[in-house]
């Protein structure tokens, strides 16, 4: 298939439509720590796994033309899905 972007991150808070997202481990996108805004919205319908909980390391697929910064903080308006981590490995 396309290649896809995504980046693996630790879940901070949701926060209405976003959920705060702290990058995890050596990226191609983002620095280790570095805090990402995700949009849930442009999520499809069972793209986000029920009850994530503070903390769980994710993965996140994305639209790389979708990412904006606004002071510190990106922001990424179009995801195509989220993953727990341990469902993948």
């Amino acid at each position: 298939g396309r290649g896809e972007d995504y980046f693996n991150g630790t879940i901070v808070e949701e926060n209405g439509d976003y959920i705060i997202v702290k990058a995890y481990g050596k990226q191609s996108f983002f620095k280790d720590g570095m805090n990402i805004e995700v949009n849930k919205g442009t999520i499809s319908k069972g793209g986000i796994p029920s009850l994530l909980e503070k903390g769980e390391i994710i993965r996140i697929v994305f639209n790389k033309a979708s990412i904006s910064k606004r002071d510190q903080t990106y922001r990424i308006s179009r995801v195509f899905g989220v993953y727990r981590l341990s469902d993948i490995e």
